[in-house]
């Protein structure tokens, strides 16, 4: 799963029982620990926060893909 698409959900739905019922559990825990070791997520007790850099990578992402979508003509 892309690191944009994990941060959009973990900060739509902070709460990992949330979370998981819409990714898989290994998919989950190797994406977080990924995110967490980045700086992008911190988490503790089953609530995961995103950070603003984590934030920022996200405001990022977004504006790299209207960029495309532009350049594409779409």
């Amino acid at each position: 799963m892309a690191e944009s698409t994990l941060l959009a959900l973990l900060l739509r739905y902070p709460n990992a029982v949330a979370i998981a019922r819409r990714v898989s559990a290994a998919t989950l825990h190797e994406g977080v620990r990924r995110l967490e070791r980045a700086g992008l997520v911190v988490g503790g007790q089953g609530v995961y926060r995103v950070t603003h850099r984590g934030r920022a990578a996200l405001e990022l992402d977004a504006a790299l893909r209207a960029t495309v979508r532009r350049a594409l003509g779409s």
